[in-house]
């Protein structure tokens, strides 16, 4: 409930997130993001050669809505 990034690392698994302001993975940082324009993210674990967690990689956008088309490359 502390956002996309957190859920990933606990999840072990890409996290996205369509709607900031209505998911429940916001729920203890829902103001900050939406006070600073962020709508929708998703967030990829980074992962060390020996399986450890050792990251995020996060895309935030300032409209709702899920990726598609060409985002992932």
């Amino acid at each position: 409930r502390f956002g996309s990034c957190a859920a990933a690392v606990y999840l072990q698994r890409q996290v996205i997130v369509a709607d900031i302001a209505k998911d429940a993975l916001w729920e203890f940082r829902r103001g900050a993001a939406l006070r600073c324009g962020l709508r929708a993210c998703w967030s990829t674990p980074i992962v060390a050669s020996d399986g450890r967690i050792i990251g995020t990689f996060a895309v935030y956008t300032p409209q709702a809505g899920t990726p598609g088309g060409r985002d992932f490359e």
